[in-house]
């Protein structure tokens, strides 16, 4: 078995796999074994960047014989998740199997097979390149695999999740530049005298107290806003968390052998005719025990419901404020998260 390593970066490997597989095959539904046998033929990495590279071209055949297409599978990692992905040891783990029938699962889906299907049968010589280059992609995008067809991207980009993971989006820090970004997609309007008590209560180390009030006025002016105006607004704001505004994005959630498949684009038409019903709570934290913080340790959560189900949760998380094992003192961040429910599955998995 290899040292620790990321099976969520592990993972994006693994599906570049399955799909170069079923881009090799085309016509044919891939198996688990169909992936593995692409990863044992995996060229080695090389160094690129931050991370490593393995590069690896094959030629796949069209509905005419003697027409074949030149596939390519990239893969960048860091060095220790590139050593697991390609190591047959990992697989041992039942995690990481999982992973590979999840990926299967994804690789047999409409996103792929609609693609695999016309490269097939167009019987033209194209370049089709399965790209997974995570490390070496700066530019602040939310995808981490795409395919491109003769320099062209083809279908959907993904973002890919490994696990239960229910954290799709995130605003950091307590400015006041930062509640604007959070809550003004929303439609939440604040006074100067909003900003100004905030300002002050942060000043005096009030920082829950300051939360509170912010999410506080937040919520009250949503529970407001007329249904189709809020549904509208809401769907913009999970799209813009899920893909940064990027166009032909979907998130790919990985877990437990399954792959499911959120297309937060389809958001507003499924929100039609739904009530959201905005729901303001408390959570604690013992975060603020320590740096002379006052107020108490109530910090405050918004949820976004239908009927009995969750939709999206605004929610705090902070962490830091504390003295290392090595003496360092680590500063308190603090980051309010966006995280999908039940109903937001339901409503938007294919």
């Amino acid at each position: 078995m290899p040292g620790k390593f990321n099976k969520g970066d592990v993972s994006e490997g693994i599906l570049a796999a399955a799909i170069t597989a079923r881009f090799l095959s085309k016509t044919k539904t891939v198996t688990n074994s169909d992936v593995m046998t692409i990863i044992g033929q995996l060229n080695k990495a090389k160094k690129e960047g931050s991370g490593v590279t393995s590069i690896t071209k094959f030629q796949s055949p069209n509905a005419q014989k003697r027409v074949k297409d030149e596939l390519i599978c990239k893969v960048n990692l860091a060095d220790i998740n590139m050593k697991a992905f390609l190591s047959k040891s990992a697989y041992k783990d039942r995690d990481v199997m999982g992973i590979v029938t999840a990926s299967v699962a994804y690789a047999n889906g409409k996103y792929v097979q609609e693609w695999a299907d016309m490269m097939y049968n167009n019987n033209q010589k194209n370049i089709i390149e399965v790209l997974s280059e995570g490390l070496l992609d700066q530019t602040g995008t939310k995808v981490d695999l795409k395919v491109r067809i003769d320099g062209k991207q083809a279908g959907v980009g993904i973002s890919l999740k490994f696990g239960d993971v229910k954290q799709f989006g995130q605003v950091g820090g307590t400015k006041w530049e930062s509640m604007l970004t959070l809550f003004s997609p929303l439609g939440v309007k604040f006074t100067k005298a909003n900003k100004d008590k905030y300002i002050d209560m942060l000043a005096a180390k009030k920082l829950a107290p300051a939360l509170t009030e912010v999410y506080s006025i937040a919520a009250s002016q949503m529970s407001r806003k007329k249904k189709k105006a809020f549904a509208t607004s809401l769907s913009s704001f999970m799209v813009e968390h899920a893909t940064r505004g990027e166009e032909d994005v979907v998130l790919v959630q990985l877990n437990r052998a399954e792959a499911h498949v959120y297309d937060f684009d389809v958001l507003e038409q499924k929100l039609t005719g739904h009530t959201v019903d905005v729901v303001l709570s408390n959570g604690r934290t013992d975060k603020l025990s320590t740096g002379g913080y006052k107020g108490g340790s109530s910090i405050p959560q918004i949820d976004f419901m239908i009927k009995d189900k969750l939709l999206v949760r605004i929610r705090l998380k902070l962490e830091g404020n504390r003295v290392n094992s090595k003496g360092k003192r680590l500063p308190l961040t603090v980051r309010s998260y966006i995280e999908k429910g039940p109903a937001t599955t339901q409503l938007i998995t294919g």
